[in-house]
This record gives C-alpha cells, structure tokens and sequence, in this order.
C-alpha cells in the first residue's frame, strides 16, 4: 500500500526547510529553480545533495553542464524564491531579471546577497522516480552569516524571529 500524491504533500508541508534557488548554464543558456530539497552530503570532500524535477528545463540544462550553484536564500528573498519557482513564460533567462548574479568558479549564476552560495561542479545524477538526485562537490562558497535564513513551512515562507 502506498500513500496519495495529496497526502506525500501535505505531509512534506509540515517539514521546515531552508530555500534555495539551484542555478546552472551550459553554452549561454542559464537556468534555475526554487528548491527545499537540499542537505550536506560529506565534509570531506565537502558535497551537497539537491533533489531536482527531472521533467524540468533546469534539470536538463544540469545533466549537460555538469555544474550547479546552491544559493540558500535570505529572509528578504521570497520573491526572488517565488519567481524561481513560477513557469517562466519568456524562457528560463527571465528569472534572473530579479536579483544580482556574478560568477565564480563553475560559471553557474552566484546569486550576490544570499545567505551562502556554493559553487559546484556536479559529480552524480541519480534517477529516483521523478526527480534525480544530484551529488554535487564544492569547489567554492561564499557566506554572509549576518543574514537571516528564508525558510518554507505549511506551504508558506516564513523566517526566524529569533536563534536559540
């Protein structure tokens, strides 16, 4: 017996999480996604685990540039997070009309005031149903600690008002 695809979803609704919005380019084109699915995979060598809709243009723009940039979104930035994870009518590239992005190592687009952005180059795509599994490893991070996180609760952002 399984469970409904109404009842997976609300039940992952109810997991906090941080929000990321998932970059790449490959030959000009860029591309990216909102997405809570993302966690530490290894210290050493420092590696990320991003869960990505493999029906989505972003993904196969990944699987082809082999490149990804994780940037974890500040407490200011849910519009930023609502336009990554709006269909973009005009193309992919409209997206990043929000926001100021640069490049690091990689060349995937680095968002400028996000909490922490890690550059990566990705090292495994692993096929689970509808979406993959991307193994990514670090090759460069840069962090603005005094930023407050945006997270995604109860189908809703919301931030910390205080750290414990």
């Amino acid at each position: 017996m399984t469970i409904s695809l109404d009842q997976f979803r609300t039940g992952m609704q109810q997991l906090a999480a941080g929000v990321s919005v998932i970059t790449t380019e490959h030959d000009g084109d860029r591309a990216g996604l909102t997405a809570t699915a993302v966690c530490s995979l290894s210290a050493a060598p420092p590696r990320l685990l991003v869960s990505i809709n493999r029906a989505g243009y972003t993904f196969g723009l990944i699987a082809a540039s082999r490149k990804i940039c994780v940037n974890i979104l500040n407490a200011e930035q849910a519009d930023l997070a609502t336009q990554f994870a709006t269909p973009a009518p005009n193309g992919a590239e409209d997206r990043f009309a929000m926001g100021e992005w640069r490049e690091e190592v990689t060349g995937a687009p680095v968002l400028a005031d996000a909490v922490v952005s890690f550059d990566c180059r990705v090292a495994w795509i692993v096929d689970t149903g509808s979406h993959g599994i991307v193994i990514a490893d670090i090759v460069h991070s840069a962090s603005k600690p005094e930023l407050a996180p945006l997270l995604y609760a109860r189908g809703k952002f919301a931030q910390l008002t205080e750290f414990a």
